[in-house]
C-alpha cells in the first residue's frame, strides 16, 4: 500500500507550510490525484487517516479531486478527455498516437490552515428592551 508513503509525505508537506505560516494546525488540505497517478483515492483516505491519528493532525479533513485522463492526438493535435482509462485514443479522430496531458498529478492544490485565532462570534441575536 504505497498510499501510506504518500499520505506521510502529505503530512510533511502540511507540516512544512503550518511551520511556515506559524500555525497552530490544519483544517483541511485538498489534493489533486490523476486517474494514472496510481493512487487509490479512498486508499489514501485510509491511510491519511490512520497516519494523522493521534497528532495534530488528527482532525484535519483531506479533500481528494479525481482528475480525469485527458490526451493531445499527434494526428489532428485535438486535447480530450480520454475515450477511457484503458482506451486513450483521441476521441476526436480516433487514431492511437496520442501524448497524455492530464491524469498523472499528484499535487496538493489547496491547504485551509488555523492561525489559532478565535472565530469571531456570530452577530448578536439578542435584544434587550
Amino acid at each position: 500500500m504505497h498510499e501510506l508513503s504518500v499520505a506521510m509525505s502529505l503530512i510533511d508537506v502540511i507540516t512544512e507550510e503550518m511551520i511556515r505560516n506559524h500555525a497552530a494546525g490544519a483544517l483541511s488540505v485538498t489534493v489533486e490525484i490523476g486517474a494514472l497517478s496510481g493512487v487509490v483515492p479512498e486508499a489514501l483516505q485510509t491511510a491519511f487517516t490512520i497516519a494523522t491519528r493521534g497528532t495534530e493532525l488528527a482532525d484535519t479533513t483531506l479533500r481528494i479531486d479525481v482528475v480525469k485522463v485527458a490526451v493531445r492526438c499527434n494526428a489532428c493535435q485535438a486535447v480530450r478527455e480520454a475515450v477511457s482509462q484503458s482506451d486513450i485514443r483521441c476521441a476526436v479522430c480516433g487514431t492511437a498516437s496520442t501524448d497524455v496531458v492530464r491524469g498523472r498529478e499528484l499535487d496538493v492544490v489547496a491547504m485551509e490552515i488555523d492561525d489559532g485565532t478565535p472565530n469571531p462570534p456570530g452577530p448578536d441575536t439578542h435584544s434587550e428592551g
